[in-house]
């Protein structure tokens, strides 16, 4: 390879300790834009904001006007929350993997925090969820009514478990990802 030394002006000079940068003949390559101003991480990470702000708002307002302490409230909105997580969630990983792949570390850490947080909360809902499930099976005589209500809890406790462990791989991930780029 031909070098050029950058203090005598030109002139190849010897590859090795001390040598210029290197000099390539022929047409100039463009240079090519990656990490976070790379526009599809921009436009994914933008997309990300959409998708967390209106699921978080469609979660929010199942549970107002608020009736705690009514199993029939907790039953029907959690229920209805975990119907309503794939829009927050999709939101979610999409964050994680423009923070990732765009080395931010503000949005591989806000990816980290909701997951922290949802999971919590999604562990929190799990637990009210199972003390009323007692209650709702009670509640219903009707045989076929009450295979609708069964299925609700199948359908309720296996997307609280997806999303649980969804969430807890996210965080790993994310904390991982963190602590990679030092």
């Amino acid at each position: 390879m031909k070098s050029t030394n950058p203090e005598k002006g030109a002139g190849p000079v010897a590859g090795g300790a001390g040598a210029g940068p290197v000099v390539r003949e022929g047409r100039p390559r463009k240079r090519m834009v990656t990490g976070a101003d790379w526009v599809p991480w921009v436009v994914a990470r933008n997309l990300a904001i959409v998708f967390m702000v209106v699921g978080a708002v469609d979660l929010t307002l199942l549970w107002y006007p608020p009736r705690f302490g009514s199993p029939e409230f907790e039953f029907a909105t959690i229920s209805r929350f975990s119907d309503g997580m794939p829009v927050f969630a999709m939101g979610l990983g999409l964050l994680a993997l423009t923070g990732i792949g765009g080395e931010r570390r503000g949005a591989i850490w806000a990816a980290f925090g909701f997951s922290v947080l949802v999971a919590l909360l999604l562990t929190l809902l799990g637990i009210v969820f199972l003390t009323d499930v007692p209650i709702a099976l009670r509640s219903v005589q009707d045989p076929v009514v009450q295979v609708g209500v069964r299925k609700v809890i199948v359908k309720t406790l296996l997307q609280f478990a997806v999303y649980w462990f969804l969430l807890v791989y996210l965080a790993m991930r994310t904390f991982r990802s963190v602590r990679g780029l030092g």
